[in-house]
């Protein structure tokens, strides 16, 4: 609770006790000024009948209560005045609560919507993840064109060191070109990773670069003779690691020629 409210219930209560205090001693007064009154009334009575004095009959005769109608009327105007405050106050209470209850109402079917939205959009969000899963399967499952091939490919074993921001492997070398490696390892990363590679050829040349994983073989239950693997691409090969990889490659035969 605020502090003007606070300020407001302290003044209202305070006024309340007051009025109350001077409606009690208006009574008070009004009852004494009536008995005064009729006393007035009965000394004049008595004091005609045995022929006093008329000074004393004139000081009967004056005698008059107080004026107290205008100190009612003050108190009235006080009871309407707070009446109206009250019937005020009501009418704004009651404009509050149907408020609070349509703004109740619009939130109750705001969270409803918000609820069936989120619904919606984690199954939105699911299916394009099961798409996405599905395209990549299908893409690793099936086999490269021979027409994509840039460059003269052949087989080779060796030990192949790589690794991402996150994670260190290790597999071996199924086939090189001058352009990439198919790494055979169960250690997939998902296509586009940056990967830091390090491999020693079979004739003793080492050859270190950076490359960015193209395409995933996933492990097939159905082809159990195929390795799973990634195929990476050469992204900062140095001119005597491609000598050396484009020697290599020329002493050998390809597995297969582009077209």
């Amino acid at each position: 609770m605020n502090e003007p409210t606070v300020e407001l219930e302290r003044i209202e209560s305070d006024l309340l006790r007051e009025e109350r205090s001077l409606q009690q001693h208006l009574t008070r007064l009004g009852a004494e000024a009536s008995a005064v009154e009729t006393r007035a009334r009965a000394a004049l009575a008595l004091a005609s009948s045995i022929a006093a004095e008329p000074a004393v009959l004139a000081r009967l005769s004056g005698v008059t209560p107080p004026p107290l109608a205008e100190g009612a009327a003050a108190l009235t105007r006080a009871r309407k005045a707070r009446e109206w405050a009250v019937r005020e106050r009501l009418d704004a209470a009651q404009g509050l609560r149907e408020l609070l209850s349509a703004s109740h109402e619009r939130l109750v079917a705001a969270a409803a919507q918000l609820r069936r939205d989120e619904d919606l959009v984690q199954q939105l969000q699911a299916d394009a993840r099961r798409r996405a899963d599905q395209v990549a399967r299908e893409r690793a499952a099936a086999p490269a064109p021979l027409h994509r091939r840039a460059s003269k490919r052949v087989p080779v074993r060796a030990a192949v060191d790589f690794s991402s921001d996150d994670n260190f492997f290790t597999g071996f070398s199924a086939n090189l070109s001058e352009g990439g490696v198919f790494v055979a390892t169960c250690g997939l990363l998902p296509v586009g990773t940056e990967v830091d590679l390090s491999f020693t050829l079979p004739t003793g040349a080492q050859v270190r670069t950076l490359g960015v994983v193209r395409w995933v073989r996933e492990n097939d239950d159905k082809a159990p003779e195929v390795f799973p693997g990634i195929g990476v691409q050469f992204s900062q090969l140095d001119a005597q690691a491609a000598a050396e990889i484009h020697r290599f490659i020329a002493e050998r035969d390809p597995m297969f020629y582009p077209d």
